[in-house]
């Protein structure tokens, strides 16, 4: 089996450790190499999957598996970000949605638990995919990327698909930066990729 990214393997891992009930873990996780085992010491399961040759794919290279331990409802591979595109639906038609109600759905689905925190943070990722996925479906070719760092919020980009159209039919081919520092409860600072118009006005871009 090749994969085209780590990801799409890891994807793979919660999927089975899920579905199994299996614990797992990650033991290495590399961009080009990733190990996994059974968070029970006396297990066997193992897997290593890594770079085939000189090309960007992986595929499993090594693999025990064989499980000598008992099942359990506590997988430590389910992350927050799998957790929100698996639930963004449920979010979006529950924007309310309250944890308990969160992480009740959570078991009667998949049979697992999960934390109050875990809940929470799924609930605000799934809130963040929701604004990509509803910008993008309102304007198509519109781009959307939120950045996050052990599962904190760090930075979202946002170009909307009718400034990337009349910046590319009526502006000049020069583009700069604006910013400005924000002063409230979060300081931080936004900036804008901003060009120029046929007047010499400032055209925003993203």
């Amino acid at each position: 089996m090749v994969f085209a990214t780590a990801a799409d393997f890891r994807i793979l891992v919660r999927e089975y450790a899920v579905a199994t009930k299996k614990p797992l873990k990650f033991v290495k996780n590399e961009p080009m190499r990733v190990r996994v085992k059974c968070v029970n010491a006396d297990c066997d399961f193992f897997v290593l999957c890594s770079q085939v040759g000189k090309s960007t794919d992986l595929s499993i290279k090594t693999m025990d598996k064989n499980h000598t331990c008992g099942t359990s409802i506590k997988i430590p591979t389910i992350s927050v970000k799998w957790l929100a595109k698996r639930y963004v639906n449920k979010v979006r038609r529950t924007p309310t949605i309250s944890m308990k109600a969160f992480i009740d759905n959570v078991y009667d689905d998949l049979k697992v638990e999960i934390s109050r925190s875990t809940a929470h943070r799924a609930i605000k990722a799934a809130g963040y995919l929701m604004y990509g996925n509803e910008t993008r479906h309102i304007m198509p070719g519109s781009t959307v990327i939120i950045k996050q760092e052990e599962q904190k919020f760090q930075r979202i980009y946002v170009c909307p698909s009718p400034l990337k159209k009349g910046f590319l039919a009526g502006c000049r081919r020069f583009v700069c930066l604006d910013g400005c520092c924000l002063k409230g409860s979060f300081r931080s600072q936004i900036l804008a990729a901003v060009g120029l118009d046929a007047d010499n006005g400032i055209y925003p871009v993203a």
